[in-house]
Formats: structure tokens, C-alpha cells, sequence
């Protein structure tokens, strides 16, 4: 196991484990599945990235090296199958969420749809910065 996987574990278990102690099995059981998957998504992270930067490795495969670049298909599925684990567990959900749109029109959509309760961010909180620069957002 790599530094960084075991520093991963780590801050992983330093900030969750107590609040997991009091948990149903149910929840512990997703929350240890989640740690797998994290640990899974970092170690495949850390391999994906080395050869990202490899200059060696993309002249060895030559021809083939545009390749790498499509092989990150499992780093989105080990993190898709750790927040399907986390979504179980209170403590993983963001306190707030905040969608940025740029006009009126987005504005009234996403909270007609919000009383639907068809969609799955009904605690998400709609800002409408009225078509401002993006870089003026405060």
C-alpha cells in the first residue's frame, strides 16, 4: 500500500470513525464498503496520473498512448460505487448545497421542479447571479 493510500485511511478514519461508532450495521457496513471504494478510486488515481505525466510510457505505447487518457471509465465507477455507499450515512451529505444559474428562466424552472419532488436536490438552494462575468461571483 502506497504513503498515499495509508495517509488516505488515515484522515479518512480520523474524522469519521467516532461518528460511525454509534451507527447502525447497516451504516457501518456502507461506510466500510465506502472506504473501500475510496481507497480503490486513490490507488487507481495515483497509478492514472503517474502515467498522465509519463513521458516514457507514452512514447513506449506510442501510437496507442491516446488510450490512457480513456481508461479513466474506472476511476468515475469506484467513485460512483463510494457515494452510492455514502448517500446511506448522514454525516457524507453536504450541509448545503448551491446551484449558480445564469438567468430568470433557470432560476423559475429549477424551483417549479423542486415542488415536483421529482428531482433529487430538493434541499439545493438556487442563486441567480443574472448573467454577471462568472468571476464576480462572491
Amino acid at each position: 500500500m502506497s504513503v498515499i493510500n495509508i495517509d488516505f485511511l488515515t484522515n479518512y478514519l480520523h474524522s469519521t470513525f467516532e461518528l460511525i461508532k454509534i451507527k447502525p450495521k447497516e451504516q457501518i457496513q456502507s461506510y466500510l464498503d465506502s472506504a473501500y471504494y475510496l481507497t480503490q478510486y486513490v490507488m487507481a488515481s495515483e497509478q492514472q496520473i503517474g502515467n498522465f505525466i509519463n513521458l516514457d510510457y507514452h512514447e513506449y505505447l506510442a501510437n496507442y498512448a491516446p488510450i490512457i487518457f480513456g481508461q479513466t471509465k474506472n476511476l468515475r465507477h469506484l467513485l460512483d460505487k463510494a457515494h452510492i455507499e455514502m448517500k446511506n450515512i448522514d454525516f457524507f451529505a453536504s450541509k448545503k448545497s448551491i446551484l449558480f444559474v445564469e438567468g430568470n428562466s433557470e432560476e423559475i424552472f429549477l424551483n417549479e421542479m423542486k415542488k415536483t419532488h421529482l428531482i433529487d436536490f430538493l434541499e439545493l438552494e438556487v442563486e441567480n447571479y443574472i448573467g454577471k462575468d462568472r468571476r464576480c461571483l462572491s
